[in-house]
């Protein structure tokens, strides 16, 4: 099993390491301090179409739209998704109510990361981004619950980072495979997500372009009865076509707090987050192999760099529970606007083009988009480094436009490989892929 970057899973002799490893992460949901514990058991009424707050900001548009990804999985599945809530908080040194019970808060920061290009945004209303596509994020929007003891002068923080992966160490590759179950919850044998980076120091993300945000918390914020959505507006950040976004949130208390504070009773403020729990109530989330939309968690033991199964300086994957757990897509909102037409919409291509396959490095399947400028006979083949013909895949006569293929690895060896499209018998490109042992 491999928790870590694809790359560095090449030696055999760390897989046994790592099944234990995983073996352990996967019992936390059994340690009292690390499993999901909620303020209360409501199930709040979801959010009906764009964050309230700031919804007719995009009423009408054609290329501009909110969107979340757990939002729209909820609304393609007729409704299943369960909502709940979790404490974010700095520290663990002081003590916060789970139901009728005290105990230390244990997630610290959370992480969003924005794929557009995956199918189901298409389905929603119609809107399709692909891998030509640069776009802005032009606001974002976090629901929560936000609960009020101190003086109306108390100001909370929340504190927004917004960056993409056109700098590729911004968000890591992270996968790990083959444990029991997986198959029939997922439907595969490896799960990859990306993964940002962490400093335990600052509480937030380490990435190369990254914009930060600060949102005031006043008494006016107050909800507790409902969820709320905070809006803020983040400079139209423009993510390159290809790339993906990713969006961190923590929250910054405006009082001092000891050791040993109970929140609640020593009269301060209290901030949670939301989460769909994507399919139902004790349910696992959807996972499609290609696209990247994931949430994130920094548990106690990330927080304070100290945590035996290897994840110091990274963003949990909810994924990674591979159990049924109630944080898997986090209530963070995108207002997207499409900075070109979509290649369906720009007329005649100007050349034939191969992009390259995503994921990348892969496990079972990865997907090739590639665009032509008129119907052409298309084949693709695939060779090892020795040279050697390993696939060959003949699409067929295709029309002008872009197109998408999935490519099944599922019988090459671990290793580096090159691919070529021939259009009506010429070859015009050739990309390299790496496949991991699965």
């Amino acid at each position: 099993m491999c928790l870590t970057n694809p790359l560095s899973c090449m030696k055999k002799k760390s897989y046994l390491l790592l099944f234990f490893a995983l073996q352990g992460l996967l019992s936390l949901a059994q340690n009292a301090n690390m499993a999901p514990r909620f303020q209360d058991t409501r199930h709040l009424s979801k959010g009906a179409g764009e964050p309230r707050s700031i919804s007719a900001a995009t009423s009408g548009s054609t290329n501009s739209f909110w969107i979340n990804y757990g939002w729209i999985e909820d609304s393609l599945k007729g409704g299943l998704s369960v909502l709940n809530e979790n404490y974010l908080f700095p520290d663990s040194t002081v003590q916060v109510q789970f139901g009728t019970s005290w105990g230390p808060p244990w997630i610290h920061c959370i992480s969003d990361v924005l794929d557009v290009t995956d199918p189901d945004f298409a389905t929603y209303k119609g809107f399709h981004f692909n891998p030509f596509t640069v776009y802005s994020i032009d606001s974002m929007s976090i629901e929560y619950a936000y609960e009020r003891h101190s003086a109306s002068t108390v100001i909370d923080t929340l504190i927004f980072h917004l960056f993409n992966n056109s700098v590729a160490a911004n968000l890591r590759t992270g996968h790990w495979t083959g444990a029991s179950g997986w198959n029939q919850n997922f439907n595969v044998d490896t799960l990859a997500v990306k993964i940002p980076v962490y400093d335990h120091v600052s509480n937030g993300p380490i990435a190369t372009g990254m914009q930060e945000f600060k949102v005031l918390l006043g008494a006016h914020d107050t909800s507790i009865a409902f969820l709320a959505f905070k809006a803020l507006k983040t400079n139209s950040f423009v993510v390159p076509a290809g790339d993906l976004a990713c969006t961190t949130v923590s929250f910054k208390p405006g009082y001092v707090y000891h050791t040993g504070d109970t929140l609640a009773k020593k009269g301060q403020n209290i901030f949670s987050f939301a989460s769909y729990e994507e399919n139902g109530a004790n349910t696992f989330p959807s996972y499609k192999k290609g696209y990247w939309n994931s949430s994130g968690i920094i548990p106690t033991s990330v927080r304070y760099n100290h945590d035996a199964l290897g994840w110091d300086s990274s963003y949990v994957p909810t994924y990674l529970y591979t159990a049924p757990f109630d944080v898997e897509r986090h209530q963070i909102y995108y207002k997207v606007t499409s900075l070109n037409t979509g290649i369906q919409e720009q007329g005649p291509v100007a050349a034939n083009e191969l992009l390259q396959n995503r994921p990348n490095p892969f496990a079972g399947t990865t997907v090739v988009n590639y665009q032509l400028n008129a119907p052409s006979r298309i084949r693709f083949e695939v060779y090892d480094i020795a040279g050697r013909k390993v696939l060959d895949m003949d699409e067929g006569t295709r029309s002008s436009g872009l197109h998408s293929l999935t490519m099944d690895g599922t019988g090459l060896k671990e290793g580096v490989y090159f691919y070529s499209m021939l259009v009506n018998g010429q070859a015009i490109q050739t990309r390299k892929m790496v496949v991991f042992n699965r």
